[in-house]
């Protein structure tokens, strides 16, 4: 019972408002503040910078400016004490083995706050986790995505908690330089408590060079992966790179064509763990891939579920296609080295066809692989660019392995609401018939092809999507919220004009064998002129963050079929 209290706690305090109390610390009265910031002696950058997070949003909020203390100073009270030493000091005792690397605690005494994690980093998280209690949310990157409370008064009731993260490590993975390189990217990252990324290593140098100032004071750490082809080659680049970047803690083996090299690639990967055991080193398998586990060996594994249905959960028993993937995943759980997990939760590169809302699935996701105490890694593919598209995928993963306890209704509640305020209800609707369009058939891939939204959505539910939209639009009065619903809205215009492309191109095909000549010349033209717009939009619009514009999607892919109904329309 203990238990139960003490997580319904924890999630009460990430998630719900505690400045409407009336009992407790008066933090901030009248847009003023009698405390002040008490870091530890000696404090790490990561720590420097947490207590300027503190400080900064405190006073964006409220008006009430928190000065930095001396931390020699004498124990006084209206201090909030930030960082291990710091609250040491209060007679306060962290358990590392509690808390790990990332966990936290945040504890009132008298008139005094101590926020503190084991390590500099799990302080950082301490400190969003107490914005988040004044309402402070960060659900994209960048000040549009930040929903910061304006009030006069703050009121911390009496708290004492401890949060630790279920994933050990939590982030993301870019095969773009200027996802990966942004500053507001990584500091999203930061403040939803992810602490990994993780690219390919022909890009590290980019994400060395020009990144990891930003994600060394958040404490984020960089993973690599290596693309195996020769052996003796293959094992002297990773060696050579090993020795130049001592930071990176992960390294990930992969080899190029799967199945026919998997044994020869886990004997290098072997061979560097045991080299360099200080280092966390994976081999990265798929169900078709998984290497010969007779003997002993010093990697751990990540498991990409390539070809995976995203319509059902990875640990789903009735879906066939995932019955697979979740076998071969228990076979690695059983050999008790560290899981990693390798997801794509968004649409694909080159197909980037359909809104894609799994929120169920990555929620089921999390929850299944969360009854293993050794998956440890867990990575999404995620991109900057299409962040107005999946988002809130990326938002659900974030807080689901953060805590996998967390309802999924909760999180979705307090991302509609929070981020679009008056319009929450309509843009809910928008997303759930999104979802609801999904059920139509029995599986989906992230690879699948775009032609998959013909059967997916018809032109009644696009009116519906669309007036769900113009509602929302209606219903918004300012001026950010409205910015943040044009977003959904380019996304819906890209899938429309796609959706006409395909379907007036496939009736009109339908027509043709038919004999139909009118009506074939009728769908067709409009296939081309959708084809052409769709075009259009997409170079107009490919740096609002919606959508991934790739030439492969334009020249191998429109333009075939813009071009094939010209031909066709010639011979009507």
């Amino acid at each position: 019972m203990k238990k139960r209290l003490l997580i319904i706690i924890i999630l009460i305090f990430s998630y719900c408002q505690y400045a409407n109390s009336q009992e407790g610390i008066l933090l901030v009265q009248d847009g003023n503040s009698d405390f002040r910031i008490v870091p530890s002696a000696n404090a790490s950058p990561i720590e420097i910078f947490a207590g300027q997070e503190l400080q900064g949003y405190i006073t964006q909020s409220s008006g009430g400016f928190l000065p930095m203390s001396n931390p020699n100073e004498p124990l006084l009270e209206k201090r909030i004490y930030l960082g291990r030493k710091a609250v040491e000091r209060l007679g306060l005792t962290l358990d590392e083995t509690k808390l790990g690397s990332d966990g936290f605690i945040i504890k009132t005494i008298g008139d005094r706050i101590a926020i503190a994690g084991w390590t500099p980093t799990g302080t950082l998280y301490g400190v969003y986790a107490f914005l988040e209690g004044i309402g402070c949310r960060w659900l994209a990157p960048g000040v549009n995505g930040e929903v910061i409370p304006i009030k006069s008064n703050i009121i911390i009731p009496n708290i004492d908690i401890l949060q630790t993260p279920k994933i050990q490590c939590r982030g993301f993975k870019s095969s773009f330089t200027n996802t990966f390189t942004n500053t507001e990217w990584i500091d999203w990252m930061a403040k939803n408590r992810l602490n990994l990324i993780v690219v390919e290593s022909d890009m590290f140098n980019d994400l060395k060079t020009i990144a990891s100032g930003e994600m060394e004071k958040r404490g984020i750490k960089a993973g690599v992966s290596f693309v195996v082809t020769n052996s003796e080659e293959s094992k002297k680049k990773i060696t050579d790179f090993i020795k130049a970047n001592p930071q990176v803690e992960i390294i990930e083996l992969y080899p190029k064509d799967n199945k026919k090299s998997i044994d020869s690639i886990a004997s290098i990967a072997d061979n560097i763990a045991l080299n360099y055991p200080e280092k966390k080193v994976f081999l990265r398998v798929d169900y078709n891939s998984v290497p010969s586990l007779k003997n002993a060996f010093n990697y751990e594994f990540s498991f990409m579920p390539i070809e995976r249905c995203y319509r059902h959960s990875i640990g789903d028993r009735i879906c066939e296609i995932n019955t697979k993937q979740r076998l071969s995943l228990q076979k690695l759980i059983k050999t008790g080295r560290l899981i990693g997990l390798y997801e794509h939760y968004m649409g694909s590169y080159d197909q980037n066809s359909i809104t894609f809302p799994i929120f169920q699935t990555i929620f089921s996701d999390l929850r299944y692989v969360s009854a293993f105490d050794n998956i440890k890694f867990y990575v999404t593919q995620c991109e900057l660019n299409n962040w107005g598209t999946y988002g809130l995928n990326y938002y659900v993963f974030s807080k689901m392995s953060w805590n996998p306890k967390y309802e999924l209704g909760w999180i979705i509640d307090d991302y509609c609401d929070r981020f679009f305020g008056q319009s929450s209800n309509q843009i809910k609707k928008y997303y759930s018939l999104l979802e609801d369009a999904m059920a139509k058939i029995d599986h989906i891939s992230y690879i699948d092809p775009p032609e998959l939204i013909v059967k997916l959505l018809d032109e009644t539910t696009l009116t519906k999507l669309q007036n769900y939209l113009d509602n929302a639009k209606a219903q918004t009065k300012d001026v950010v919220t409205y910015e943040r619903i044009r977003k959904v809205q380019l996304s819906l215009d890209y899938t429309v004009l796609l959706w006409n492309m395909l379907s007036n191109y496939l009736s009109g095909i339908e027509y043709q064998e038919m004999g139909n000549k009118k009506m074939a010349k009728i769908n067709i033209k409009k296939s081309i002129e959708n084809g052409e717009n769709l075009i259009k939009f997409l170079y107009k619009n490919v740096d609002e963050g919606v959508f991934i514009v790739t030439q492969s999607f334009i020249f191998d892919y429109i333009d075939v079929i813009v071009n094939d109904a010209r031909n066709r329309l010639d011979t009507l």
